[in-house]
């Protein structure tokens, strides 16, 4: 389980503005799946869960075909 520490700073009201964290503990959690895809992967992906909620398996390609 990834933990995270954090800081919060805060604006002179006391109201969060901001979150501070470990390079380390960012870089983690930016190589989780799907963070760091563009936006032409991301708009694939989308895709693809829609056209399987849709039915569309023709939409699909067998693994042994890649």
């Amino acid at each position: 389980m990834l933990t995270v520490h954090t800081k919060i700073v805060v604006d002179e009201t006391g109201h969060p503005t901001d979150v501070i964290l470990p390079w380390g503990e960012y870089q983690e959690i930016a190589e989780l799946p799907g963070f760091d895809l563009d936006s032409e992967a991301r708009g694939d992906l989308m895709q693809g869960k829609k056209d399987r909620e849709a039915g569309r398996m023709d939409a699909y390609v067998e693994l042994g075909a890649l």
